[in-house]
């Protein structure tokens, strides 16, 4: 734990340094070759803030089973249930976010460089069609997964119970005790047959958050093929 809080303590340092001076940075300094990039750059660097801090707040802990994992933050065990539960929302959400901004940056130089057809129809009112689109695309991204962890990722009575034993065997925290925010996914339990019953609820939760970072992985690359091939 000694090593996790001196990483997050110097990441979060460097992060709110390095990218509040590259905000700064970009507000009061022009130049024409770099344009309208600038608004992802700062974009992205205000999402890493972001990420580190709520890193720092929290102090991500994960316990895996061969059942499922159970995600918290250390820092906030023995705060109310509904204080962790959203402050893990906003950490995976900010971290998720990163991702669409990362394919946001190839989708534009594929833009820039490539010169599709479809680059016309922002040929005027460029930067508020840029926005436009940006937002809803974060928008879906973020609902697409709060769906997922509606479907199967929220507390509930019988994953305090089953992760119980491996939380305070392994991490030292006794949720019996107290009642922390978290979430966790159990995607396969043994009946008294020995037998494997899978969880659907679980298993869509999964298969959503995948899809969601898939979408982006797939995006990035691509782009980056066809701006390597125009090149």
């Amino acid at each position: 734990l000694l090593i996790m809080q001196t990483f997050t303590y110097s990441a979060f340092v460097l992060s709110l340094i390095n990218n509040s001076l590259f905000i700064w940075t970009s507000a009061t300094t022009k130049s024409m070759p770099i344009g309208r990039y600038r608004y992802l750059m700062t974009g992205f660097a205000v999402m890493d803030i972001l990420v580190a801090t709520t890193h720092l707040v929290l102090m991500p802990g994960i316990q895996l089973t061969s059942a499922g994992y159970i995600f918290f933050g250390y820092h906030l065990v023995e705060q109310p249930a509904v204080v962790g539960t959203w402050a893990v929302t906003l950490f995976v959400i900010f971290l998720y976010q990163t991702f669409i901004i990362l394919a946001l940056h190839y989708v534009y130089r594929y833009a820039v460089v490539c010169e599709p057809r479809w680059r016309k129809i922002f040929a005027h009112h460029t930067t508020f069609w840029w926005s436009c689109i940006s937002t809803c695309v974060l928008i879906m991204y973020t609902y697409g997964y709060l769906e997922a962890v509606q479907i199967g990722l929220l507390p509930s009575q019988y994953k305090r119970e089953f992760f119980h034993d491996a939380l305070l065997n392994y991490s030292g925290v006794d949720n019996a005790k107290r009642d922390f925010g978290y979430f966790a996914c159990i995607f396969r339990v043994i009946s008294a047959f020995d037998s494997v019953i899978w969880q659907n609820d679980a298993i869509a939760a999964i298969l959503i958050a995948i899809s969601l970072f898939g979408f982006t992985a797939i995006v990035i690359a691509t782009c980056s093929i066809l701006i390597i091939r125009k090149l």
